[in-house]
């Protein structure tokens, strides 16, 4: 697993896998399919926000 973007997603625990969302800071744990892959829907914030509006601010 590799993190594309991590300004904007951080790991807290990679272990067990939980996401934290930078911009509003909203964690999460993604859900993980079959031989350990993740969607990129995973990588999104759960709150629906995203990096532009944080800049908007």
């Amino acid at each position: 697993m590799r993190n594309m973007n991590p300004k904007i997603v951080g790991i807290l625990d990679f272990p067990h896998l939980k996401f934290r969302y930078n911009v509003c800071g909203q964690a999460w744990n993604p859900t993980i399919k079959l031989g350990g892959r993740l969607s990129r829907k995973d990588w999104q914030c759960p709150n629906g926000c995203k990096l532009k509006e944080s800049k908007e601010s």
